[in-house]
């Protein structure tokens, strides 16, 4: 952390640029990023949602376009990570009529229906629209939980066959933010965008949310804007009405050392295994017989 921040220090002083972006796996360090934001006197930072090898080979095209095209993107900004496959409730169904194995409804209000189950201590898959370009989820393919049970971390990981050390990261509703977290303005909030970033817990949540909480009192959480995955969002506001808190947990659909789900079987497998209680895909609530 010394280290970084002395360079980054030294060449906002030299340059006198306070808006720093940042790519790199280095950067998959959440909290040397929440460093750079305390200690180098910038203004502003941005990750690279994707700050690993995929990432660089994805600002490398876009080198590579800026250099042979006189003609600049219509989009000059990073607006989501939801690039990967989708899969229509018709595709899902068709799946799910394959598996003798499992019970499925199809819901009318999936995000109210999920969030009941959630306060109701269910341990949701969570399989909605476009998966996530990059190493975190984001709400399209995570495991979905209430926050506020510290003990969480020991025995849902085993679940996921997982040997995590840290506590599980939060998704938290955008209003919200600044209630729960210590920011120093509003231009720190885009990382959260994208888990990129840990922030210090203000006091009165730190018990209240134990399952995020880490043990020096801070949390990695994803900021969930309405206009970016409507969906999800109103699944939290749910939860959030319901119980005064206004976050989920949000962990990688996936068993340790495997890679995230992709599709429909690969959700249902992950129910197989008993990852989940409860697979949300499409409109379909599904449990095992």
């Amino acid at each position: 952390e010394n280290i970084i921040c002395d360079y980054i220090s030294y060449y906002v002083k030299k340059t006198g640029i306070k808006k720093v972006a940042l790519a790199g796996g280095v950067f998959a360090n959440v909290k040397i990023n929440q460093r750079i934001s305390e200690r180098c006197g910038v203004d502003e930072i941005f990750i690279y949602p994707f700050m690993g090898d995929g990432g660089l080979a994805f600002g490398c095209a876009c080198m590579a376009y800026y250099e042979n095209n006189k003609y600049s993107p219509k989009i000059s900004r990073t607006e989501t990570m939801y690039l990967g496959p989708e899969y229509t409730d018709k595709e899902i169904l068709q799946e799910l009529k394959s598996d003798d194995k499992i019970t499925f409804k199809k819901s009318k209000n999936i995000a109210k229906d999920v969030a009941d189950l959630i306060v109701n201590r269910k341990i949701i898959g969570w399989f909605q629209g476009r998966m996530e370009f990059g190493p975190r989820a984001l709400g399209s393919r995570s495991v979905v939980a209430m926050p506020d049970d510290p003990t969480i971390n020991d025995w849902l990981n085993k679940r996921m066959q997982r040997t995590e050390f840290m506590p599980f990261a939060p998704s938290v509703l955008e209003e919200h933010m600044d209630d729960v977290f210590i920011i120093k303005n509003k231009n720190f909030h885009r990382p959260a965008e994208y888990m990129t970033i840990t922030y210090d817990v203000k006091k009165k949540w730190q018990k209240k949310i134990g399952a995020v909480n880490h043990i020096d009192n801070t949390a990695r959480p994803q900021m969930v804007k309405k206009e970016t995955n409507p969906l999800y969002y109103d699944m939290i506001k749910s939860v959030c009405e319901q119980t005064g808190i206004p976050m989920t947990i949000n962990t990688s659909f996936n068993v340790h050392e495997e890679p995230i789900v992709m599709t429909p079987y690969d959700g249902l497998n992950a129910l197989h295994r008993g990852m989940v209680d409860v697979l949300a895909i499409g409109s379909y609530l599904v449990e095992m017989k």
